[in-house]
């Protein structure tokens, strides 16, 4: 085997984070490609890193083609570590093309890389060798008691 790669990096980068929006929305339910969207389908894209602590908004059309808006969009966000998970709040201003004076929206929480706890692999395996072991003691039992009843008769 060759390196041809080079040596791997021990060094991390910051951690970051990107959510998109289509830019303009489909009357079907193609969307547009989940790294930054492409050509034909450009995304509306906010972007924030650890390091330093900054968030962008801008447009994409594929990975790595991220486009900044001017700066002053209105885009501010807060972020917090906390026990080792990052908490980022971006906020913008609503401002819409049409002449709609209020919105309604919902809040989502994004969980990313949540671990499976470990008794959800234990726990079937536990409940089956228990209702294993309660079957055979049954089963033996009944086999005791037909044995007594035949010696009996």
């Amino acid at each position: 085997m060759t390196d041809v790669d080079g040596s791997t990096s021990t060094i991390q980068g910051p951690d970051r984070l990107a959510v998109q929006f289509p830019m303009r929305l489909s009357e079907g339910m193609e969307r547009p490609y989940f790294l930054g969207g492409s050509s034909r389908r450009p995304v509306y894209m906010w972007r924030w890193a650890s390091t330093p602590d900054r968030a962008d908004e801008g447009s994409a059309t594929g990975l790595g083609t991220f486009a900044p808006f001017a700066a002053g969009s209105g885009l501010t966000h807060g972020a917090r570590f906390e026990r080792g998970a990052w908490e980022v709040q971006f906020t913008r201003v609503l401002a819409p093309p049409d002449s709609t004076r209020g919105a309604v929206s919902a809040w989502y929480q994004i969980y990313l890389d949540v671990p499976t706890p470990t008794t959800a692999y234990v726990a079937p395996i536990v409940a089956m060798l228990l209702t294993a072991g309660l079957g055979v003691v049954v089963v033996v039992r009944a086999q005791q008691r037909g044995q007594r009843a035949a010696k009996l008769s």
